[in-house]
């Protein structure tokens, strides 16, 4: 049974893609506009930074799983930037190695 087990979580993992996102957003109310976003998408965020940038600005970095057909679209993009409190997303390139011991 644990053999199955792990092999059917292996599979669920592959299913997805990590996406790292870079994004302006107006104020604070957009952080949380972004965030419920994401969480009423289901999408499994694995990672939020977020650090101001000017009086009323926020930058986002965010790294978040999505299915392919999302990844291959690019659908988190199109609805992250029609949020009217998003002012600019962009996709960031994957690390390829995150650490000198990795």
């Amino acid at each position: 049974m644990k053999a199955a087990d792990s092999e059917r979580s292996r599979t669920t993992e592959d299913a997805f893609v990590r996406q790292r996102l870079a994004m302006h957003v107006a104020g604070f109310g957009g952080v949380l506009r972004v965030i419920s976003l994401l969480h009423q998408r289901r999408y499994a965020v694995r990672s939020l930074r977020m650090e101001p940038t000017g009086v009323q600005t926020w930058m986002l970095h965010l790294v978040v799983d999505t299915t392919p057909p999302d990844a291959k679209t690019n659908l988190l993009v199109k609805r992250l930037n029609r949020l009217p409190s998003t002012l600019k997303v962009r996709p960031k390139a994957p690390k390829a190695i995150s650490s000198i011991w990795d």
